[in-house]
């Protein structure tokens, strides 16, 4: 289980994987991978993200370096790379808790559900990697999860709303005006 959502942290086998990584990339590789469509990455890419301004050796072998580092803190078939595309967990299950949020608020959203709708709500337990907030390459994804997250709040609210519960609707929308000053719908 790879949790993004309001922090980074890793569970293997229903054990928390320390946080005590010997390489900080290895670590960033790990969320690049958990953040990519179906946890995958051309090895170009990923050298190009962690080492842009290496020569393609170099960016080579640090990247051999940094899969051997989360192979040691995640176990062996952590992450593949065969045919130039590295794989987190390829042959394991993978849970990410950012994927597990998207489904859900896909669901809700065409549903409109209330119940739903507070079900994906519970999932959001925060921004995306708060602690990489100046990475540029997670500044797409926190911005999408960002308005999906502000989108359910803000049908829900609407719902309860319409329902006659505008003190649960206050509730939801107060702690999502705060966040989001500018956001004029949220607001009224």
């Amino acid at each position: 289980y790879v949790a993004l959502l309001g922090g980074f942290s890793v569970t293997v086998n229903g054990q928390p994987v320390p946080d005590r990584w010997r390489l900080r990339k290895a670590k960033t590789l790990v969320k690049l991978l958990a953040l990519a469509p179906k946890h995958r990455l051309h090895r170009d890419v990923v050298s190009d993200r962690l080492w842009p301004d290496a020569e393609l050796e170099a960016a080579a072998n640090n990247l051999y370096q940094i899969m051997f580092a989360v192979r040691h803190m995640l176990g062996s078939a952590s992450i593949t790379l065969n045919e130039d595309v590295l794989r987190l967990c390829p042959v394991g299950d993978l849970t990410v808790d950012v994927d597990q949020f998207e489904q859900a608020a896909a669901a809700a959203r065409s549903s409109s559900e209330i119940s739903a709708l507070r079900q994906t709500l519970d999932l959001w337990t925060g921004p995306l990697l708060p602690e990489d907030r100046y990475a540029d390459w997670a500044d797409q994804h926190r911005e999408q999860l960002s308005e999906t997250h502000a989108a359910v709040a803000s049908l829900l609210g609407s719902k309860l709303i319409e329902q006659g519960e505008p003190a649960a609707a206050l509730a939801v929308l107060e702690p999502l005006a705060a966040e989001r000053p500018l956001d004029e719908h949220v607001h009224r």
